[in-house]
């Protein structure tokens, strides 16, 4: 069976118009509803054969075309799955739906990159990937879960590498509330004791996974604190870096321990390799935390390259290095950068056009009226 046979190249616009109109009745609609419903279709003899099939029907097969459809109806899925007060009512079967739609969302979000897909910015993902996060924070910390959990990082990091073709409505509050979130669980896994065998090993790739994720959300991505944190908003950014930042240090510091450890005994599960990696994701997490946000981090990270232990200043050159690679405006750092910036702001608005007009100031009022 495949959906990339529909031809819709006729009917696209009408079909999503009909389908957004009426959901209810839209025979493309019901069908994805009920493709999504046999995700979690339970049968003592075939219910994993038919859940198995039909996340990889719909992630590898299905037309892009559908994909606006397909989005809203999983969002209609999980949104059942928190009552009034947005608590999260969580159940097997409830886990079992999040987990095929992680599959299939990362499965079509890693398809054919090179190649650009209008059909996946036709609508905005930010409040459906928002509650799967939400329901995905609150499972405990089983194998599982665990797995969940990195399954749904790589599924963030590929949302970034589509970036440019998806819809945000507010991209920067999003990516800072998922940068909040992910790194929750590098803080909950990164410094456990007395964890052994399989959760601990498992914890180190969920911690690489957030890292490769939070290194993509953090990408020219400026602080944004919580509402009730703005009294002061350049403290607030500042006390939010340097959190981040800790997070970051601590982290570099246990690879190192680990490394010590790997030397000392080789038959530790953890290979140099995936350090190596946790590593580097992390450097760079640093670089891009750095890069955006240099007003309020310079003075944390500064102290870093003075810092008694080597390691810790070598990781420092590592980060400045790649900041000043990438391009970094330093000249933010001016005390008079941000009236500077707002002078340039009048000057724009009120230039004076060829006739005499304001023709900025003409178009805003345009829109506005």
């Amino acid at each position: 069976m495949s959906l990339s046979g529909l031809t819709v190249e006729g009917r696209k616009s009408s079909l999503m118009t009909s389908c957004a109109n009426d959901t209810q009745y839209c025979p493309v609609t019901q069908f994805l509803g009920n493709l999504l419903k046999l995700l979690i279709f339970q049968n003592e003899r075939f219910g994993a054969q038919i859940q198995k099939h039909v996340k990889e029907l719909v992630g590898h097969e299905l037309n892009p075309a559908l994909y606006p459809i397909l989005f809203d109806q999983i969002k209609v899925c999980v949104d059942k799955y928190f009552d009034a007060a947005g608590q999260v009512m969580d159940s097997p079967q409830n886990t079992l739906l999040i987990e095929n739609v992680i599959f299939i969302m990362k499965n079509i979000l890693e398809m054919k990159q090179d190649q650009p897909c209008e059909f996946l910015g036709v609508t905005s993902i930010e409040q459906l990937m928002l509650s799967i996060v939400k329901y995905v924070r609150y499972l405990d910390s089983s194998v599982h879960a665990i797995q969940i959990k990195t399954k749904l990082c790589q599924l963030v990091e590929a949302m970034m590498q589509r970036r440019d073709e998806l819809t945000f409505r507010q991209e920067m509050k999003f990516r800072n509330k998922l940068v909040e979130y992910l790194t929750d669980w590098i803080m909950g896994n990164s410094h456990q004791v007395n964890v052994q065998g399989d959760i601990c090993s498992m914890s180190r790739d969920l911690d690489q996974a957030s890292m490769e994720a939070v290194a993509a959300l953090l990408a020219g991505l400026p602080l944004q604190p919580e509402e009730s944190d703005r009294g002061d908003l350049m403290e607030a950014k500042s006390q939010l870096f340097l959190k981040y930042l800790t997070l970051f240090m601590n982290l570099l510091n246990d690879c190192s321990d680990e490394e010590q450890d790997k030397a000392l005994d080789p038959n530790r599960k953890r290979s140099m390799s995936n350090l190596s990696a946790l590593r580097n994701c992390t450097v760079q997490a640093m670089s891009n935390l750095l890069n955006a946000n240099i007003d309020s981090g310079l003075m944390h990270s500064i102290a870093l390259g003075y810092h008694k232990d080597p390691q810790t200043r070598a990781a420092f050159m590592e980060v400045l290095t790649k900041i000043l690679q990438q391009g970094t405006e330093f000249e933010t750092l001016a005390e008079t950068a941000l009236a500077d910036r707002f002078e340039r702001l009048v000057e724009l608005v009120t230039m004076i056009g060829d006739k005499g007009e304001l023709p900025i100031a003409m178009a805003l009022a345009t829109v506005v009226s």
